[in-house]
C-alpha cells in the first residue's frame, strides 16, 4: 500500500504510431464525482480478440457500475472475477494480518468474506483466478502475499485454494496451500501477480521511484518453477509507456499496482492508467509478456487505484481504488 492524493485491443500495425510502447491520444474520462449513466450491456458479438483500427474504439467510456463498504474493505488491492461463478468478483484488502477474501456482487456490494486457511498476511497486494494445475478444469484462485515496501522479505508467498461454488453460499472458511518464493536478485516489491494457464505464478514487480531524480527503476517479470517453493526466474523487464494524464506518477513514479491475465492478454493497473498488453498470439506463452505492444486503455480519475480484472465475458474490465468503495467497469463496444 501506498497513500498519494484503474477484451479488445488492436493488434500491432493496425493504426498510426501503434506497436509496443504506443500510446495512441485520447479524450478526458468519465469524471468520477459526477453522475454517470447505467453501463452498456456488452454485445453479444463483443470479442476479445476484435481487431480495432484505435484501440480505443473497443471500449466504452468507464463507468461506475456498484460500491461496496470501504470501511470494511478500506484497503482493496486485489481484484479478479470469478470464473466459475459469473457475475462475481473476489476483492482483497491488503492491510497486515489479512486473513479473509472478499466476495462482491457489483450491483449489491459485499456478500461474504471467505477465511483461506493458512492465511495470515503481512501485505497481500494481488489476487489471480485460473487452473489449479497444467490440464486441470478446475480453476483455483490464487492470493499473493508480495508486498514488501521496505524490500526486507527474504521470502514471499502465494496461497491457493479451489474456486467454491458460491451458489450455495459463502463458505467460512477454505482450505488452502501455499508456496514460499524468493527473487533470484534480491527483494522487491510487488503489488501485481498472475497466473499462467498452466496455474504457474508470475510478479510484476512495482519499480523504486527515486523522488530527487525523478526516475523510476525497472519493472520486471518473474516466474516461479511451477506451483512449488522455490527461486524465481527473471524473465525481463516491461517498458511502461509514459500515460497521457501524468497526475500520481509525478509523485510516485510510473509503476504498477494490480494486474490481470487471460489468453494471450494482460491488464496492468498503475495509479494513473491501465494498460493493456496484448501478443499477436493468442496462444503465446505470458513468459514472453515483455515483448508483447502495449496500449493506455480508458480510466477514471480514481483516488488510489490498485485493482483492475477482466470482466467475467473476458471482454470489459473492471476497478476499484482503495479508500472509497466504489466499482468501475469499460465495456466492450458492440
Amino acid at each position: 500500500m501506498l497513500v498519494v492524493l484503474p477484451a479488445c485491443v488492436a493488434g500491432p500495425g493496425n493504426g498510426p504510431g501503434d506497436g509496443e510502447g504506443a500510446v495512441p491520444p485520447v479524450a478526458a474520462d468519465a469524471d468520477p464525482s459526477g453522475a454517470a449513466p447505467p453501463p452498456p450491456s456488452p454485445s453479444p458479438s463483443a470479442s476479445p480478440s476484435r481487431d480495432c483500427s484505435d484501440p480505443l474504439d473497443c471500449w466504452e467510456r468507464s463507468v461506475p457500475i456498484g460500491a461496496f463498504d470501504a470501511e470494511v474493505v478500506p484497503e482493496a488491492s486485489g481484484l479478479v472475477a470469478s470464473l466459475r461463478n459469473p457475475g462475481l468478483y473476489y476483492l482483497l484488502d491488503d492491510g497486515p494480518g489479512t486473513t479473509q477474501v472478499w466476495v462482491l456482487r457489483p450491483e449489491a456490494g459485499l456478500v461474504g468474506a471467505t477465511t483461506v486457511v493458512g492465511l495470515q498476511g503481512r501485505d497481500t497486494e494481488g489476487l489471480a483466478v485460473g487452473a489449479c494445475g497444467p490440464g486441470d478444469p478446475v480453476t483455483c484462485v490464487y492470493v499473493g502475499d508480495i508486498g514488501d515496501n521496505r524490500r526486507t522479505r527474504e521470502q514471499v508467498r502465494v496461497h491457493r485454494f479451489v474456486e467454491p461454488d458460491l451458489a450455495v453460499g459463502v463458505p467460512a472458511e477454505v482450505g488452502a496451500d501455499s508456496v514460499a518464493l524468493r527473487y533470484p536478485d534480491g527483494a522487491h516489491n510487488a503489488e501485481a501477480l498472475l497466473v499462467d494457464a498452466a496455474g504457474v505464478p508470475y510478479i510484476v514487480t512495482k519499480a523504486r521511484f527515486d523522488s530527487d531524480t525523478g526516475v523510476t527503476g525497472p519493472t520486471g517479470l518473474y516466474r516461479a518453477s511451477g506451483y512449488a517453493d522455490g527461486t524465481m526466474e527473471w524473465l525481463g523487464n516491461l517498458t511502461l509507456p509514459p500515460t497521457r494524464r501524468t497526475l500520481a506518477a509525478g509523485v510516485v513514479g510510473n509503476v504498477v499496482t494490480g494486474g490481470d491475465s487471460r489468453a494471450g492478454h494482460v491488464l496492468l493497473r498503475t495509479y494513473d492508467a491501465v494498460l493493456s498488453f496484448r501478443s499477436p498470439d493468442p496462444a503465446a506463452p505470458l513468459a514472453g509478456l515483455p515483448t508483447w505492444p502495449v496500449f493506455e486503455l480508458p480510466s477514471p480519475v480514481l483516488r488510489q487505484p490498485e485493482a483492475v480484472a477482466f470482466a467475467s465475458d473476458g471482454c470489459g474490465y473492471t476497478m476499484v481504488s482503495e479508500g472509497d468503495g466504489d466499482l468501475w467497469v469499460a465495456a466492450c463496444r458492440p
